[in-house]
């Protein structure tokens, strides 16, 4: 067999990956529709347009969804280039604080991120978190902000916070905003009033086109879900078994399973087929969250067990889209494509060649033997255009 016929089915495996990590990444993201009730009726029916919003280059706050404020602040399109004519428009959201800005009560704003990257500032302030953020750190902060990233993101950050008439930074960053957050301290070190990273990365191995330590303590956090459901016994954990190695064993055989005979789904919202890679997927996603995840993916895993692998399956599908008349009904959804140009403009330029490739699918799969071959494509997906062009010559 050629080795273009080998880069090219390699190609093709790299595609299959990007779409499994691109719903690791968002699956993340959205770990809390597993235990965070949905928006209520009241606010799934308030009539809000980001389109209506016109964007400005003050902040001008105005409701939309129930308890909180949007707006859309004007920043320059290259940071480099402030004066230019290009530019671009960022989308905010707040939880105001129940003190007015002139009052000695008032703390100012504090931003977050959610991660990803690419992830939704906005959807992530909009629901129950953003109470929950609220909670936590006072009613005396503005809990903004949700505010949807691009490249260049910690200039927007400054310019966030500017626009508040406030010099400097509050923030608090999860996984891949830690990474943002290292950066703006990195950049503005003046600039920081006060920052908290959570779920810290790696930021020269993220830069540094690596990513070879991110999962290495994946396979104690699954083992932690075995040992866990044997303590927990029959009536606490639904996959129970005697012991951790029994459980294992039970993963093992569900994974020959539905990797030998893919398992067909067909619910009221969605269809499809359970498969090897899928179940990987809501497994590893679960350790993002095990406190809150674990006993839900132990019911699944028992139902799966029994024939019913629907609730594993629906972990995996994304909401049936919804066509509208209206041109701009989707024109601010968010889209995983910005995780993928986030990553490789992000890093250095990825090697395009069956080497390197290999090489580092190798690292990565001894880094982890459980989830390694998974996480490499997320780097590995930054050769995908070039990979699309060998494979649409390769010859038989």
């Amino acid at each position: 067999m050629s080795r273009r016929i080998l880069f090219g089915l390699f190609g093709l495996f790299i595609l299959l990956g990007l779409n499994l990590l691109l719903g690791l990444v968002y699956s993340s993201l959205e770990l809390n529709s597993w235990f965070v009730p949905d928006p209520s009726p009241l606010e799934r029916a308030t009539e809000f347009s980001w389109e209506r919003l016109p964007p400005r280059k003050e902040l001008e706050w105005r409701d939309c969804f129930q308890g909180r404020q949007c707006a859309r602040l004007i920043v320059p399109l290259n940071h480099s280039d402030p004066l230019g004519e290009l530019e671009a428009v960022i989308a905010l959201i707040r939880k105001p604080s129940i003190f007015p800005p002139d009052s000695d009560s008032y703390r100012g704003p504090v931003l977050f991120n959610p991660g990803g990257p690419g992830g939704s500032g906005v959807d992530f302030i909009q629901g129950l978190r953003g109470d929950l953020f609220s909670t936590v750190i006072g009613p005396q902060f503005d809990i903004i902000v949700g505010f949807d990233p691009r490249d260049q993101i910690a200039r927007d950050m400054l310019s966030i916070v500017e626009a508040h008439g406030r010099s400097k930074l509050q923030y608090w960053g999860f996984s891949y905003g830690t990474v943002l957050g290292a950066t703006f301290a990195s950049l503005f070190p003046d600039k920081v009033e006060r920052l908290i990273i959570d779920g810290v990365v790696d930021a020269d191995e993220y830069f540094g086109t690596k990513w070879s330590n991110n999962l290495v303590d994946a396979g104690k956090a699954l083992e932690s879900f075995f040992i866990g459901c044997a303590e927990a016994g029959p009536d606490g954990c639904d996959f129970w078994a005697p012991t951790p190695k029994d459980i294992r064993q039970n993963l093992t055989r569900l994974y020959d399973s539905v990797r030998s005979s893919p398992l067909p789904i067909k619910s009221r919202s969605t269809y499809g087929l359970l498969d090897y890679s899928g179940l990987r997927t809501v497994v590893f996603t679960a350790l993002y969250s095990p406190y809150a995840l674990f006993p839900l993916l132990a019911r699944g895993l028992a139902e799966l067990a029994a024939g019913n692998g629907t609730p594993i399956f629906e972990r995996l599908s994304d909401p049936p889209f919804q066509c509208s008349c209206d041109p701009s009904e989707h024109m601010f959804d968010v889209h995983r494509d910005a995780s993928t140009a986030i990553i490789c403009n992000d890093n250095h330029e990825i090697p395009n060649n069956l080497e390197w490739t290999e090489k580092y699918f190798e690292t990565m799969g001894k880094a982890s033997p459980e989830f390694g071959d998974m996480w490499s494509t997320g780097l590995i997906a930054c050769q995908y255009d070039y990979l699309l062009f060998l494979f649409s010559r390769t010859e038989t």
